[in-house]
């Protein structure tokens, strides 16, 4: 009976392993025949000399990706699903989709968990404070266009919620990721020509940055964004500075993102309004 079994599986299986690398335009580096023994025997133990094909794989989300994602364990978790155990690092969390829908999110502190049957990682969320600086040109309100180099630095859920006592490093709220991870999107270019480009909470919390900043500066003419003596308008003022780092977080609450630090690094005028500042003072 056994040799019937063998000779039936052993056929199947070759079969069925051309079929997956083919479907799902498998890599070179993943073997689908460890895919298919474990979709078909890694669900319950079983007895020797098949409880080889019962271990219990893993894998592990750790800055900010799957731990050897080029593996059939790393492959399996984002397109077929469980069974398969997890194991979260501090500063990471899981997204997971069950049909292609939000399942649950997964994060530190929880010991090992469990990806169910046809459930997916659909995204590895870092949730370390990210840096991200950029360039916007503005208007002031008297039509003088200037230059901002401007930094923010940025997380996934609140700053105050960290607490050394529970062992995690990085404040971990699932409410938050969710809300960032569902802020995820993907932009087109013009004409639909090209490929698209992610949009992620990053680029959404830049794009509150966008939109503010210039709103500040255009409300107020050049002399009073500069001027030392007028603090309650010039732009590097403490003053100044914490009433756009407050409503940039206002903006970005709403997707579960914190503004930890705002800075405008470098500003730049045109050099003949500077000439002309320069000689007026």
């Amino acid at each position: 009976f056994l040799l019937f079994v063998l000779t039936a599986f052993v056929p199947a299986n070759h079969f069925a392993s051309k079929f997956l690398t083919k479907f799902h335009n498998l890599p070179s580096t993943v073997d689908p025949s460890k895919i298919i023994n474990h979709r078909l025997f890694g669900i319950s133990k079983l007895p020797p000399p098949l409880n080889k094909f019962s271990e219990s794989p893993y894998i592990i989300a750790k800055n900010g990706e799957i731990d050897k994602k080029d593996k059939w364990t790393g492959w399996i978790v984002r397109h077929l699903g469980g069974p398969i155990n997890l194991i979260v690092f501090d500063g990471n969390a899981l997204y997971l989709e069950r049909g292609n829908r939000f399942s649950r999110i997964v994060g530190p502190g929880e010991k090992i968990s469990f990806l169910e049957w046809y459930e997916t990682i659909k995204y590895v969320v870092d949730l370390r404070p990210q840096i991200k600086t950029g360039n916007i040109e503005v208007w002031t309100k008297d039509g003088i266009k200037i230059s901002l180099d401007i930094q923010i630095e940025c997380r996934i859920g609140d700053p105050s919620m960290n607490d050394p006592g529970n062992g995690i490093i990085y404040p971990y709220d699932p409410a938050a990721v969710k809300k960032a991870v569902e802020r995820h999107a993907l932009r087109w270019p013009n004409r639909q020509e090209g490929e698209p480009s992610e949009f992620t909470w990053i680029d959404a919390a830049w794009g509150q940055v966008t939109g503010i900043v210039p709103g500040y500066i255009g409300s107020s003419m050049l002399d009073d964004l500069f001027i030392a003596s007028r603090d309650s308008g010039q732009i590097l003022s403490p003053r100044a500075m914490k009433e756009v780092f407050e409503k940039l977080n206002d903006a970005t609450k709403v997707f579960g993102v914190f503004i930890m630090d705002f800075q405008i690094v470098k500003v730049e005028m045109p050099e003949q309004v500077y000439k002309h500042q320069k000689d007026q003072w």
